[in-house]
């Protein structure tokens, strides 16, 4: 199989309310990612009807960003069950959230904070993914933050950190192979050693988006095209750990053809 090949039969994207119509209307072969965070309060109404009838057409994956899950603090029972009723209703083929934090005792950052890569990490990411797992009855999987901080307690790498999580529940590893990129360049590392690391049974799906340059430092934005760099690094992933879903994230400024514009050089959108 050609890298064509693998992005023409695993492409897809996240789904967005302004594009429930285009996706709809076209019935493009492809994989759709639910951010479930918008969907899981919901008690009816026009938005669980579209899921309804986009679950027909398309191959869905869920990924959120409210778990928590490398917080010292143990999961918010409510958001369980509602993730519960929601993952048994929609039946995605991969589930995920963040390797990272969001607030601590009701103090919320709004933002994906990243954890010290330390053994203290470890045990807490451990436990709460074997408890989540074992809820949930599905594997799990969790994926690299971008990064603009390290921290004097780290005592490991990126994807070891996620490698060694991963040996330890059998969660599976979202890899955003642009917040990898990312992260690279402000910490200054290798993502080729990075991926080398990475076992190919582990990884379950990709995230490719756009990101910002302030000379500085490299921001993920999810409001650019992809950049030629980034394409390089999923290609070497490809070759490193196999064919996964590869899903395209455009958050702000993201009109149909924007979303077309990053996707039309490699498959065929009608």
């Amino acid at each position: 199989m050609s890298f064509q090949d693998f992005l023409e039969d695993y492409w897809g994207a996240g789904l967005r309310p302004q594009h429930y119509d285009d996706w709809s209307k076209k019935k493009l072969g492809c994989f759709l990612e639910i951010l479930t965070d918008n969907y899981l309060f919901h008690q009816g109404g026009p938005a669980l009807d579209h899921l309804e009838s986009l679950k027909e057409i398309y191959p869905l994956l869920a990924h959120g960003v409210g778990l928590n899950i490398g917080s010292v603090e143990p999961f918010d029972d409510a958001y369980l069950k509602r993730l519960k009723g929601f993952l048994q209703r929609f039946q995605p083929k991969i589930i995920s959230d963040h390797c990272c934090f969001i607030g601590v005792g009701q103090r919320y950052a709004f933002d994906l904070l990243p954890l010290p890569r330390n053994q203290s990490s470890l045990a807490i990411m451990k436990k709460k993914l074997d408890y989540l797992q074992d809820y949930l009855d599905r594997r799990f999987s969790i994926e690299n933050v971008s990064r603009y901080i390290s921290y004097e307690s780290d005592e490991m790498g990126e994807i070891e950190f996620l490698v060694e999580v991963s040996r330890s529940t059998g969660c599976g590893i979202l890899l955003d192979v642009n917040n990898l990129y990312v992260s690279s360049r402000n910490e200054g590392f290798s993502w080729q050693d990075e991926l080398k690391q990475l076992e190919p049974s582990m990884v379950t799906q990709y995230h490719i988006a756009g990101h910002q340059d302030f000379t500085d430092y490299l921001f993920d934005s999810h409001d650019q095209i992809i950049k030629t760099d980034v394409w390089q690094v999923l290609k070497e992933a490809w070759r490193a750990v196999g064919s996964h879903p590869v899903i395209l994230e455009r958050d702000d400024d993201a009109p149909w053809s924007e979303l077309a514009e990053n996707w039309r050089p490699y498959v065929q959108l009608g």
